[in-house]
């Protein structure tokens, strides 16, 4: 029987210690993993609509679609990855879905320098900051992360402000004498443990995610003794991280288990398939028509890449609808916010003749095919 933590086995062979039917990640995403992550956050960002926030101190009101948050924690990592995934990131998922009506989201998981691993997710709700680092902190003291930095900050302060000079480059004496007087006031019971941007000023978000949350450490990751670190009969993580980085620099240590994954939501979100001729055949002509250089001919069938707010503001009004229809199918709510969608009624499905099939990405994408057998597209 496989030990906890310990990694699946798979028979090698002579061309290649990693074969085909090995599912081990070894820290790495996949072209495969990619792809699906791509989709995922293409969904997510064609499904969320526009939202405005206003702030009283700046004076401020700035639009946005996605915020973009990060999860980390507030001393250094005593439990196997997985532990902190069951312990803290699922709990705190269930509380974005309870408290705030979180749907759709994307997290993946990440070692930071140190070696402690951190989260990233991706919504489309607004979450208050504040909120959001109490919920998070509370998760994470179940397993007594905060109750450590408690200690560890009131034994350095114990005579008062004690500067860190090793932290100077990148967290300013003024930055650090703030942080002091808040972490005083709370008694150091609430560590800057979260962070939460809006992403704005990104001309292809989904894109531009795609290739944050999808990229791969530029050395191959290392793996952690757990069983040393935790128990005490080894090294610690810090210990360990430090002895790999001495010699690489850029390396950065493996992460257990999942490195990322997507809301119940989104993955039911699939391509639509719809058989069409008539006057929908005619209105996939007006479409490549009208965008010309989008249109891509391949070996056996040919692509039409055509972004919703673009597609939502032509006349061809039986293709959309039968999209706004699949969205219904998935049981994808469209509200007023979504102006790409909601002027349109849903119609009837007409009948089917022949295929096409829409995906979303970066931009929504059509790909024909006429009479063709299957060939896994």
């Amino acid at each position: 029987m496989r030990q906890y933590g310990e990694p699946k086995t798979a028979n090698a062979t002579q061309d290649s210690p990693f074969p085909p039917s090995d599912t081990r990640h070894f820290g790495l995403i996949s072209d495969k993993a990619k792809r699906r992550l791509s989709r995922a956050i293409g969904w997510l960002d064609q499904l969320a609509s526009d939202k405005h926030l206003s702030s009283r101190k700046h004076k401020s009101r700035t639009k946005f679609k996605l915020n973009f948050i990060t999860l980390t924690l507030s001393s250094e990592q005593q439990h196997p990855d997985q532990v902190i995934k069951r312990e803290c990131l699922n709990p705190f998922l269930t509380e974005l879905h309870r408290k705030w009506k979180v749907a759709n989201f994307v997290w993946r998981a990440e070692p930071q320098h140190c070696g402690n691993i951190h989260f990233h997710i991706v919504t489309d709700r607004f979450i208050p900051y504040a909120a959001l680092r109490a919920t998070w902190n509370s998760l994470q003291n179940r397993l007594g992360y905060v109750d450590r930095y408690r200690q560890q900050m009131r034994a350095w302060h114990h005579s008062g402000f004690r500067i860190r000079q090793d932290l100077l480059q990148s967290w300013s004496l003024p930055d650090q004498r703030k942080a002091y007087s808040t972490g005083r006031r709370s008694d150091w019971t609430n560590p800057n443990s979260t962070d939460v941007g809006k992403i704005r000023h990104v001309k292809n978000v989904p894109l531009y995610l795609t290739k944050y949350c999808s990229k791969n450490p530029e050395c191959q990751p290392f793996p952690i003794d757990w069983e040393g670190a935790t128990t005490g009969s080894g090294a610690s993580l810090y210990e360990q991280v430090s002895d790999y980085q001495r010699d690489q620099p850029k390396a950065r240590r493996m992460i257990e288990g999942r490195l990322w994954g997507l809301s119940r939501s989104l993955s039911r979100c699939k391509s639509l398939v719809q058989v069409f001729s008539g006057n929908l055949a005619d209105e996939i002509r007006s479409l490549i028509d009208q965008f010309p250089d989008r249109f891509k001919v391949q070996q056996y069938f040919a692509v039409l890449y055509v972004g919703v707010q673009e597609w939502a503001a032509t006349s061809v009004s039986e293709l959309f609808m039968l999209f706004k229809q699949h969205l219904v199918t998935l049981s994808i709510p469209i509200t007023p916010g979504d102006r790409a969608l909601s002027h349109v009624a849903i119609p009837p499905a007409p009948q089917p003749m022949s295929e096409v099939r829409g995906t979303i990405w970066e931009q929504l994408s059509f790909r024909f095919f006429d009479n063709l057998p299957n060939h896994g597209y």
